[in-house]
């Protein structure tokens, strides 16, 4: 399950998943960016990941496990971890699976600021 939190930077789409992922959330991933690139011709991701179980959030590092049709478009995106997802928050930043082109950075809940300041700049 999913939940937009909104747009509160422009060009950045934040979005919280849920326990788990399915093929729905990546669709809606998918058209927020969509929207995103349309309007600004890049966009940006805070990706919260800080609620969902270990083993979904193993499987998004997997190549080939997300199609993002205009990931190519996006420059950055920061992804929030929590504790309980072990050895995700140690991850170097470099590039995501679906993603290859943007920087990305990994971030804990309590630095969520700080992973807007970094997409923001």
């Amino acid at each position: 399950m999913h939940e937009i939190l909104g747009r509160s930077a422009g060009n950045v789409a934040e979005v919280r998943f849920r326990e788990s992922i399915d093929t729905a959330d990546i669709a809606t991933l998918n058209r927020e960016l969509d929207a995103l690139i349309e309007r600004y011709g890049k966009s940006r991701l805070l990706w919260d990941l800080s609620e969902i179980r270990e083993g979904d959030a193993s499987m998004l590092f997997q190549p080939g496990t997300l199609e993002i049709p205009n990931a190519g478009n996006v420059e950055r995106v920061a992804l929030i971890v929590g504790p309980e997802i072990s050895g995700l928050s140690s991850r170097p930043s470099g590039s995501l699976p679906g993603f290859e082109a943007a920087e990305t950075g990994v971030f804990t809940t309590d630095t969520r600021s700080k992973a807007m300041d970094w997409l923001t700049a």
